[in-house]
């Protein structure tokens, strides 16, 4: 499926995975959760992939991990909770969905699987911390959907979609009306592949 650098590869606990389907009600596709120990939280080393005339880097592959998971090598610094390692902290499916400020809407719909390359950069984080910096682009899955289609979630129009609803509850408040608390997927979603094994097809090496 998906191929990546094996020092970046981290060790993959299935008791954990059954975790996130019951506690958080995932449902994972199952190329995905079949493939998963292959590249949990690695580096692609076909990481490009293009939809229209844009080109996708990934960065890194979202992890399956918790806190307590035992990780190879020196800690990493988290990007802002410095006392915690970055490849939990930043880059595993628990943390991004199960925290106060979340713009993958507690997983309702999206499930973040891979952080791509954002304005040429490569991904720090997938975690919105506070509202002064955005998150990295990212690849999702769409639960809505069978199988689950492949989307690349725009940061940008994310954070502004996650703010908007925040900001709408305050003015509806103020005004006395009921506020639009619907998600606007289509705002930051675009369609790249109609399901996992569809999309490992389109990866590449070279841009």
């Amino acid at each position: 499926m998906i191929r990546c650098d094996p020092a970046t590869v981290l060790p993959l606990d299935r008791a954990h995975v059954a975790v996130l389907r019951t506690k958080y009600g995932l449902a994972f596709d199952p190329d995905y959760e079949r493939s998963v120990a292959q590249f949990n939280g690695g580096t692609p080393l076909a990481p490009f992939f293009s939809l229209g005339e844009a080109v996708f880097r990934i960065g890194w592959m979202v992890a399956l991990l918790d806190y307590n998971a035992a990780l190879p090598g020196p800690r990493q610094p988290a990007v802002y909770y410095h006392e915690y390692d970055t490849r939990v902290e930043d880059r595993s499916l628990p943390s991004l969905i199960d925290h106060e400020i979340d713009p993958f809407f507690w997983a309702e719909r999206i499930i973040p699987f891979a952080a791509l390359y954002t304005h040429s950069k490569p991904p720090r984080s997938l975690r919105l911390y506070s509202y002064d910096w955005n998150p990295s682009d990212s690849l999702c899955f769409d639960r809505s959907t069978t199988p689950q289609s492949v989307l690349v979630c725009s940061a940008d129009m994310q954070v502004a979609e996650y703010m908007r609803g925040e900001d709408d509850w305050d003015a509806a408040a103020r005004e006395g009306r009921e506020p639009d608390d619907e998600v606007h997927y289509d705002r930051f979603l675009s369609t790249v592949a109609g399901s996992f094994a569809a999309f490992c097809t389109m990866l590449r090496a070279e841009p």
